[in-house]
């Protein structure tokens, strides 16, 4: 990973940092990008005083063990609606008295949905693989199974989510592999007490139905969110180009509000 904030100083001028330095670059190990996104994380947080953080499609509970990690001391709610993951997320939050895990699917509207279930978890969606994903992620997107899911919308379930918090601040995590957006369009009722996202986009979109990073920044825009960080996930093996990244946005005004 390439940054241009270096100082050549930090580091030993080897062949390779003195070529990126004369390019006006830093290189960047790649185990530090995900503790910049910590960093990005707990800054904002504790900038918008968030008191509780909504982590949809929680998986096995590894975004909430991030933030602990990080420092966050709030409540944490979180949503999976697959039976195994949640079966392990369940038993971390458990053991932590400020940490909601609830079995559950989340959209824009209550229905019920076919969730397909993948080789990992991590990729288990309401959407199924479009010809491209299948084709670069032919082992991890191969479809195990389905689950039928009852799904309801942060709108309806908000009153167990900010249940005893006088003054709810929210920050929404949302990474449910196509559908962040739709989720989004449920909170609509709900969105002024919430004053930083997290989404996971797609620069190239990997299932079917699903929204590109044009669409779902237009539609953040324009319920007054703006960009502050964006961190590449997965990358074309050639080319490098981004085809997913998670970006975090903050309500504008919000750490002054």
């Amino acid at each position: 990973m390439l940054d241009r904030s270096g100082d050549p100083s930090n580091y030993a001028m080897k062949p390779h940092h003195f070529i990126a330095d004369l390019l006006g670059y830093k290189l960047v190990k790649k185990r530090n990008v995900d503790r910049s996104l910590t960093q990005h994380l707990m800054h904002l947080l504790n900038r918008c005083r968030i008191n509780c953080v909504i982590d949809v499609g929680a998986n096995v509970g590894q975004y909430g063990s991030l933030l602990r990690g990080g420092g966050y001391g709030g409540r944490i709610v979180s949503f999976e609606p697959a039976e195994e993951p949640f079966s392990k997320l369940k038993k971390i939050s458990e053991e932590d008295s400020n940490w909601l895990a609830l079995q559950m699917g989340l959209s824009s509207k209550p229905e019920s949905k076919v969730l397909h279930r993948m080789e990992s978890s991590a990729f288990s969606s309401f959407h199924r693989p479009n010809e491209y994903g299948a084709k670069r992620f032919n082992t991890v997107m191969k479809i195990l199974g389905t689950e039928s899911v009852n799904v309801s919308t942060l709108t309806q379930v908000w009153s167990t989510i900010i249940a005893g918090i006088p003054e709810p601040r929210v920050f929404l995590k949302m990474d449910t592999q196509g559908h962040d957006l739709e989720i989004f369009r449920g909170a609509r009722n709900v969105l002024g007490h919430v004053y930083g996202l997290q989404a996971e986009m797609s620069l190239k979109p990997i299932y079917q139905g699903t929204p590109n990073i044009i669409e779902m920044l237009t539609e953040f825009c324009r319920q007054g969110f703006e960009i502050t960080g964006f961190y590449p996930l997965t990358r074309e093996k050639d080319s490098h180009a981004i085809i997913e990244s998670d970006c975090i946005l903050q309500r504008q005004g919000a750490a002054s509000k």
